[in-house]
């Protein structure tokens, strides 16, 4: 299985990467957890990870590249004050489950980049 750095479905890829790379910026702890679509998220003071981004679409990265990037949040394992931000302030790409909330990204723009940016340095402040 191919770890999600090296795939190269180009654009998804560096969707993946920019997501990561902000989060680890902006304080979060990222690990594999030996999983290879997946990165899980934690923050401090928090043991379990607090979400995760992950590829979707094939688990035969060979056979078939992702297509879609989404970073979970885990409701039970965030904030109250987070759920509210997450659920209210941004909304274009999110999708509410009774355990996450996704956000769910196909393309990497420069809107995307700016929503995902201010979206993880308002959760590091919060």
């Amino acid at each position: 299985m191919i770890h999600p750095n090296v795939v190269e479905a180009v654009e998804v890829t560096e969707l993946f990467k920019y997501i990561s790379r902000t989060l680890l910026k902006v304080g979060f702890e990222l690990r594999s957890e030996g999983t290879y679509q997946t990165k899980q998220v934690f923050m401090d003071g928090i043991e379990k990870p607090i979400g995760a981004i992950q590829y979707e679409g094939s688990k035969d990265f060979e056979k078939k590249p992702p297509s879609v990037v989404n970073l979970r949040f885990n409701r039970l394992n965030i904030p109250e004050s987070w759920k509210e931000q997450l659920e209210n302030e941004y909304p274009p790409y999110r999708k509410i489950l009774k355990t996450v909330i996704t956000h769910k990204f196909t393309s990497f723009d420069e809107e995307t980049r700016k929503y995902i940016y201010e979206m993880c340095v308002a959760l590091s402040r919060s």
